[in-house]
């Protein structure tokens, strides 16, 4: 993620596990489509809550730094359980969930677009212990950042 949302919806994960998949495919649709449209079953009628994308951009531009719940809930001029309240109503999904996502994300990115190492990616996108970073890593992608780099090479 570049810090800004990508109309085109491409830079989400691809590969998702089933848990996750509905809530991420709600989140996307719910920022880029109108105002009444079904999403994994349901019918999101609301208008997404300009805070809400706020925060969103907010975490997309700073997701390398250690972040806080209530750092985020300040930029966006709310508390934090009100902001964790908007994210589950609007995107079901909790904000530091969201947060993990968009970093997750730009760790796959950088092992197919770059030469660092997997320790030099999960530092770059925000993870200060690595063998968290991989064992998250492999359950949301369900293979590990190392057979998604060799892989990436192979392709090449």
């Amino acid at each position: 993620m570049t810090g800004m949302i990508d109309n085109s919806q491409e830079d989400w994960p691809s590969v998702l596990p089933a848990p996750r998949a509905g809530r991420v495919e709600t989140l996307k649709n719910t920022l880029y489509m109108g105002p009444s449209t079904t999403v994994s079953g349901r019918t999101v009628s609301q208008k997404m809550d300009e805070r809400v994308k706020k925060a969103v951009l907010f975490m997309e531009s700073n997701c390398q730094r250690k972040l806080h719940l209530r750092q985020i809930a300040a930029g966006v001029g709310m508390s934090r359980s009100r902001l964790s309240a908007l994210f589950l109503a609007h995107l079901d999904i909790s904000p530091m969930r969201l947060l993990k996502t968009i970093r997750m994300e730009q760790a796959r990115v950088l092992l197919h677009s770059s030469s660092l190492s997997v320790k030099e990616i999960a530092a770059q996108a925000g993870f200060n212990d690595i063998s968290h970073f991989v064992r998250d890593f492999s359950r949301l992608y369900g293979k590990s950042p190392a057979t998604i780099r060799t892989a990436s090479e192979l392709n090449k």
